[in-house]
């Protein structure tokens, strides 16, 4: 999978341009031909445009202070951009040519409004979407990873799959360093590719401990 964020997120900027923590776009084609033109000798690909992008939303002080800032920023809204690049990327494809390569956009973070979260997901034209918990329980706040807080629906009784877009559903999005068998099964057999965040995993593995005899 290869993603268009660059070494940074995509917020809007003065003048209308989008820029990248590094990098500055001014609807610049040359960033995301550069990328598409690696595809060329690539076959089994999917595009990601950025993970968990801004949605114009806000996070809260403690929040920032998590992340090591010393207050909230503003980042603004990835959606136009990543509407941009989605479009771009296609139109780069069939002018050279390429075979179609399905190119995804996943859920925004921060948002306006949670619970319609994935209302740009499915208004857009990626072929694939990875959505993010949009429960009307959380209207009000608050979040399915607070303890104590009741699942997503996501997590315990997923959807069922409409056809519209290719989901790709991720535990990162609705319940963080959670996730079974039972849920696995619910999401395939609703129509989603579950996938999992394991923690296990970002922590690293350690090599098993060598048993006596060197077996």
């Amino acid at each position: 999978m290869v993603e268009f964020d660059g070494p940074g997120e995509p917020v809007r900027v003065a003048g209308g341009e989008f820029g990248l923590r590094g990098v500055r776009l001014r609807q610049c084609p040359g960033h995301s031909q550069a990328l598409r033109d690696l595809d060329r000798p690539v076959e089994r690909v999917l595009w990601e445009v950025a993970n968990e992008s801004s949605g114009d939303g806000t996070v809260t002080d403690e929040f920032a202070a998590f992340l090591g800032m010393d207050k909230a920023p503003s980042w603004g809204d990835s959606t136009d951009w990543q509407y941009w690049v989605i479009d771009t990327v296609k139109r780069h494809e069939a002018a050279r040519g390429y075979d179609p390569h399905p190119i995804g956009m996943t859920m925004q973070f921060p948002v306006a409004d949670q619970t319609k979260v994935n209302d740009p997901l499915l208004g857009g034209h990626a072929e694939w979407i990875s959505p993010g918990y949009d429960d009307e329980i959380f209207a009000g706040g608050g979040h399915p990873m607070t303890p104590g807080s009741p699942p997503s629906r996501w997590y315990a009784d997923p959807p069922v799959a409409d056809g519209a877009k290719v989901v790709i559903s991720d535990t990162d999005h609705y319940a963080p360093g959670q996730g079974d068998a039972l849920w696995a099964w619910k999401s395939f057999l609703r129509g989603h590719h579950p996938i999992l965040m394991d923690y296990g995993l970002i922590a690293g593995l350690e090599p098993a401990a060598e048993s006596v005899g060197g077996q």
